[in-house]
């Protein structure tokens, strides 16, 4: 007769390994141990596959930023895709997506930006449950162009 000795460690490391699940890692969890580099996307699935985030040109979403409901974008050569950079702007997108109550109106993307700090924001498109907009925001960092100093990043 068998008998199963290691029952107590067995569970504990099946927890660990499920509770990396939460978010919607799975097993992005283990991607540190395993020595791999995060790889940066062009298109990922959000929410449980309900919504499906497409980079725009030249930009990459960073996949060790991606969770359920975030993600980061940034021009593809700083994510470590230098043939995907094309001539887009150097620049950082996010993206955030949240739950509303059923007959919430999102606020105009104006309002938005005002309420953001941001400028210029322009080109809204979208319907009642989403909003898509461009604008222009203070600089992640104190860093300027032309200064001769290596960016931050």
């Amino acid at each position: 007769m068998i008998t199963w000795t290691f029952k107590a460690p067995l569970a504990a490391i099946s927890l660990i390994a499920l509770s990396a699940c939460e978010g919607g890692q799975g097993a992005g969890f283990f991607a540190g141990t395993l020595g791999s580099e995060p790889k940066p996307l062009s298109r990922a699935d959000m929410v449980s596959g309900a919504v499906t985030l497409v980079a725009p040109s030249g930009f990459c979403i960073d996949s060790a930023s991606l969770k359920q409901r975030f993600a980061l974008m940034a021009r593809c050569d700083r994510l470590g895709a230098p043939a995907a950079a094309a001539a887009a702007p150097l620049g950082v997108m996010t993206v955030s997506l949240s739950k509303v109550a059923p007959g919430t109106t999102l606020p105009d993307p104006k309002v938005t930006g005002a309420a953001l700090g941001l400028t210029e924001v322009s080109a809204p498109t979208g319907d009642e449950n989403t909003q898509i907009f461009r604008a222009n925001g203070p600089p992640p960092t104190s860093w300027t162009a032309g200064t001769g100093a290596q960016p931050p990043w």
